[in-house]
């Protein structure tokens, strides 16, 4: 059975990818701008805390005062800000041209800035491959018109989602709160990200989390099977 019309060529499924992850960087950047508490120097995740484990947290020196102003509070809520613009901009912006790529480095630059933040605790892998992806997109610009770097971009995104959810998938078979079904409810109940009704919802099912769990890992890692 072949593709509808357009949907197996490079150059029609990139516009696509692109706004999917333009959609993706504006939820997260609106979730984190949600849970701002969490962000603000006196919070959970703020910058004078998370700063600690990195090399900034020695005194002094103008990069590490640059640091201080861009990932501390309201600094880094304003860098929130620029990323929910630039995604809204690729949303509503034609697939090619100069704000692609504008927005496109607003996007990724504010991963790095995220990764920088929050290495340790609070970047979660969905957040990685997010902005690598976006990398990805904004490398094919380095050859404006190519049909090559087109192809070779969507393989290289097609390749790396599918083997992180494969990779994703093995491990959580691997772990016994997954396989027990109880790695769910404790997601939902996590400090942080909470949502202890659909926790309590999930603990009153027959079975508890066992068939969501499962169906979780076997979602994953049947990932390839879309190859």
């Amino acid at each position: 059975m072949n593709p509808p019309n357009g949907w197996g060529e490079a150059s029609h499924c990139l516009p696509w990818v692109t706004k999917f992850a333009a959609l993706g960087a504006l939820v997260a950047a609106g979730e984190l701008l949600w849970n701002r508490h969490l962000f603000r120097d006196e919070g959970l995740l703020g910058w004078p805390l998370s700063r600690m484990r990195t090399r900034l947290a020695a005194p002094g020196g103008a990069i590490t005062r640059i640091f201080n102003q861009v990932l501390g509070w309201p600094g880094f809520g304003w860098v929130q800000v620029s990323q929910v613009a630039a995604a809204s901009l690729l949303l509503a912006a034609p697939a090619e041209g100069t704000s692609e790529i504008v927005a496109l480095s607003v996007l990724v630059l504010g991963g790095w800035l995220l990764h920088i933040r929050s290495f340790y605790y609070g970047h979660y892998g969905a957040d990685r491959i997010r902005n690598l992806v976006l990398q990805a997109l904004l490398l094919r610009h380095l050859a404006p018109g190519s049909a090559e770097a087109e192809e070779a971009c969507l393989w290289f995104i097609a390749a790396q989602a599918t083997l992180c959810y494969f990779a994703s998938g093995v491990c959580r078979v691997r772990l016994e709160p997954w396989r027990r079904g109880d790695a769910l409810a404790i997601i939902l109940r996590h400090e942080v990200w909470s949502h202890p009704g659909c926790a309590n919802w999930l603990a009153r099912q027959p079975g508890g989390g066992r068939f969501p769990s499962w169906g979780v890992c076997v979602l994953e890692c049947a990932f390839p099977l879309a190859f």
